[in-house]
């Protein structure tokens, strides 16, 4: 569905409690929500074996100039257009999450289709120069399978499929997690664990897909 350049729409999943502030669970707004900034780690984009981005979620992702502009503050702080292929977060504490909205622009009309993981370490997460990107080989020199770290399709917590119009602001969100051994619909995090989206168009795992760019601004994570 088309959405407007608001947040607004992210009502849908409990990240507003009124036109006059968010609703962020246990992160609130006190202290222009230092708590959520001390929470999570620099959102990382992999695009590539030695490729990748990592962007400060107060300068880059949540702040007054994002939301209301939707627009960055500094080029510095510009989340730049790539074909991701993960958007990895680190969470260094303990949180139930309720839901993750985020807003994303894509320069074609695409459909793209979100896989989501979560690792309670850093050891249990792919590794960038493990993961199969649209370049990677099926095979070693001898005939052999590769072996990559991505994990199964078939133990992603929330799967989405985004409609993005060329050149506008859309965003989605991920709730309804399926995380094993829970039944509650929640994400529970560890401390200092990591939540992997991956897109699949721009996997290696899927390359009869079309790949695509996109930017990315606007993330908003609720827990309680």
């Amino acid at each position: 569905m088309r959405k407007s350049r608001t947040l607004i729409p992210i009502c849908a999943f409990s990240l507003l409690l009124s036109a006059c502030g968010f609703d962020m669970g246990v992160f609130g707004d006190k202290d222009e929500y230092k708590s959520y900034y001390e929470t999570f780690g620099d959102l990382k984009g992999i695009v590539g074996k030695e490729e990748d981005y990592s962007y400060d979620l107060k300068d880059s992702l949540f702040n007054s100039t994002t939301i209301n502009k939707f627009s960055w503050e500094k080029d510095d702080y510009v989340v730049k257009e790539k074909p991701y292929v993960y958007l990895t977060l680190q969470v260094k504490k303990e949180l139930k999450i309720e839901g993750i909205a985020l807003y994303l622009k894509a320069p074609a009309a695409s459909s793209i289709v979100l896989s989501t993981y979560y690792f309670p370490t850093s050891s249990s997460a792919p590794k960038q120069d493990k993961i199969k990107y649209k370049d990677s080989p099926d095979e070693d020199e001898h005939g052999d399978p590769i072996q990559y770290d991505d994990p199964s399709k078939d133990l992603s917590i929330c799967n989405v499929t985004i409609s993005a119009n060329a050149g506008e602001w859309i965003d989605f969100g991920l709730s309804n997690f399926h995380q094993e051994g829970y039944t509650d619909n929640y994400l529970h995090t560890a401390e200092n664990s990591y939540i992997y989206v991956r897109i699949e168009n721009n996997s290696g795992l899927n390359k009869e897909m079309t790949s695509v760019s996109f930017s990315f601004i606007n993330l908003i994570i609720r827990a309680v």
